[in-house]
């Protein structure tokens, strides 16, 4: 799609407040936003902020086969959604359940300070998800 304005001035102050180039194309593509349909693992939890993430989860011989996310939110609810979803795409579920926020700030190169929260609340509703399938991995 062709760039406007609106775009770049978007671009632009998104690195200005610390996300790294790798994080912008990753919020610019909406990456792994949508729904499953019938999903395996379907949860929706609430951060402090007010902010809303809904995780699905397909799982096949305890595999991540596809997983997808919605959210009401922060660009940093996008954000840590979507890299989270990326990093358990096609892994097992307890390789899933040891992704920690370290993880998914070191995939994305450069966050805001400000943002670790909703990093830390995908990774927290991630192992809500997980601990629905398998308690004892979650």
């Amino acid at each position: 799609r062709k760039r406007n304005m609106l775009d770049t001035n978007r671009t632009e102050m998104l690195k200005r407040i610390g996300y790294s180039t790798k994080a912008i194309n990753i919020l610019e593509s909406n990456l792994n936003i949508g729904e499953i349909k019938s999903p395996d693992i379907y949860i929706s939890d609430e951060a402090v902020c007010g902010d809303i993430l809904i995780l699905y989860l397909s799982i096949r011989n305890d595999i991540i086969e596809d997983a997808k996310f919605q959210y009401i939110g922060c660009a940093g609810m996008q954000l840590a959604a979507s890299a989270l979803i990326n990093l358990v795409k096609g892994v097992s579920l307890e390789f899933a359940a040891k992704i920690n926020t370290d993880n998914v700030i070191n995939y994305l190169e450069m966050v805001p300070k400000q943002k670790v929260e909703c990093i830390e609340f995908a990774v927290a509703t991630l192992k809500k998800a997980l601990a629905k399938c398998r308690p004892e991995i979650g």
